[in-house]
C-alpha cells in the first residue's frame, strides 16, 4: 500500500507541480465614489423630509427625478466595477 501511495504522490507532484502564486492586488478604485456617497446621503435626507413633512408636488417631482438619476448612476457604477473585476 505504501509503495502505491509513494508512486501515486510522485506522479501527482510531477504532473501538478507546486507553484507559488502571488495574490492579486486590488486597486483602490471603489464603486462608491465620494459623489455617490454624497448623493446617497442627500437621498436619505430627502426621504427623511418626506416622512416628517408633506412634500409639495414640485418637491415630489424633484425627489422622483433625483431618485431615477441616482439609481442609473449606481447601476453604471456597479457595471464598471464588475468590468474592472473581470479584467483583473
Amino acid at each position: 500500500m505504501e509503495a502505491f501511495l509513494g508512486t501515486f504522490l510522485h506522479c501527482f507532484s510531477k504532473t501538478f507541480p507546486y507553484e507559488r502564486v502571488k495574490g492579486r492586488e486590488r486597486s483602490n478604485k471603489r464603486r462608491l465614489s465620494k459623489g455617490v456617497i454624497m448623493s446617497s446621503k442627500r437621498m436619505q435626507a430627502i426621504n427623511d423630509m418626506k416622512r416628517i413633512f408633506t412634500l409639495t408636488r414640485e418637491d415630489q417631482m424633484y425627489k422622483e427625478n433625483y431618485q431615477k438619476i441616482y439609481k442609473r448612476v449606481l447601476r453604471e457604477a456597479k457595471k464598471g466595477e464588475n468590468d474592472r473585476n473581470v479584467q483583473e
